[in-house]
């Protein structure tokens, strides 16, 4: 080996101008999350100490919401689901959802969670929409994904702290009327197989906010709802999964194409510039009618300021 080829190996890449901004970005990102972080440890400062308690970055201030916590444990426990739910409020890649989700969020009172897992967004929605929220959990509980009881504690802990109307747990996979099942799946016996419409209907439950993520599953909730869905507008949060959906041979745009063009919504925010060609995007779907509400005064007194 030369001197020169010591020189050239030595020597960093160069990058383009565009790869320079994108590089400029992610840190950009990366210093957000753990600006946030260091935002939310001063205000934690200010508040009787509770061990399991996060704070998520809502526009200048916190919503405090709560993990699972040992029985007669005042002080909480780190376990699980805990560093989950503080992953996803203060990583970088994560930022964008949680923005998305409390702006949506606003003005709403009743909340069905579809794929609810251990309960991030039910706990999220518990601190933004406080005493006047109800909230229906669903989730098939595959004993893989979710916790033994951590879904229970979260409601526990957090209706303990901001007296929410009603928070029902329901053990469900959600499909169509055809009552297919993603063959990947562990449903076992305790879980019930319906659709959405029979769900609310069950519960008696009319939700003005949606949330999906029930990877591609999607498909057959919300077609077999599109009635239901024009009838009673709510706001939905989606994860669309694109890629396994085109395993399946289905389309993600066609899907949110049909939603819109039957039950009369619109796309108030699209994370993928191509629905086609993303693995995963989160959109926020309203009726054409809908209008975004401000914070009310009680959502923003749960607000902790620094």
């Amino acid at each position: 080996m030369t001197d020169s080829d010591l020189t050239l190996i030595s020597q960093p890449p160069k990058l383009s101008f565009r790869k320079k901004i994108r590089v400029l970005l992610r840190a950009l990102r990366q210093f957000s999350g753990w600006y946030q972080r260091l935002l939310a440890e001063e205000v934690w400062q200010q508040m009787k100490w509770h061990g399991a308690r996060i704070l998520v970055p809502a526009g200048g201030g916190h919503f405090a919401i709560f993990t699972p916590v040992a029985e007669g444990d005042e002080q909480g426990m780190i376990q699980r689901t805990h560093r989950i739910f503080d992953h996803h409020t203060y990583a970088p890649y994560t930022q964008a959802e949680n923005h998305m989700f409390i702006q949506a969020a606003r003005g709403k009172k009743r909340f069905l969670d579809i794929g609810a897992a251990e309960g991030y967004y039910s706990a999220l929605f518990s601190a933004i929409a406080g005493s006047d929220a109800e909230i229906i959990s669903v989730d098939p509980m595959d004993p893989g994904w979710v916790g033994e009881g951590h879904l229970e504690s979260v409601r526990t802990q957090n209706r303990k702290f901001h007296k929410n109307k009603r928070w029902e747990i329901v053990r469900a996979y959600l499909t169509d009327n055809t009552n297919a099942i993603d063959p990947a799946a562990q449903v076992e016996s305790e879980c019930e197989v319906m659709t959405l419409v029979q769900l609310c209907d069950k519960f008696d439950f009319r939700p003005d906010f949606i949330k999906l993520d029930i990877e591609s599953w999607e498909w057959e909730v919300l077609l077999s709802s599109i009635d239901f869905l024009r009838e009673i507008k709510p706001t939905i949060i989606l994860e669309l999964h694109g890629s396994i959906l085109r395993d399946r041979g289905l389309s993600p745009s066609e899907l949110v194409e049909r939603i819109k063009s039957v039950a009369g919504y619109k796309v108030a925010f699209q994370e993928a510039r191509s629905l086609e060609n993303a693995d995963n995007s989160h959109l926020v779907l309203q009726p054409v009618t809908a209008k975004t509400e401000p914070l009310s005064d009680a959502a923003r007194s749960r607000h902790t300021t620094a």
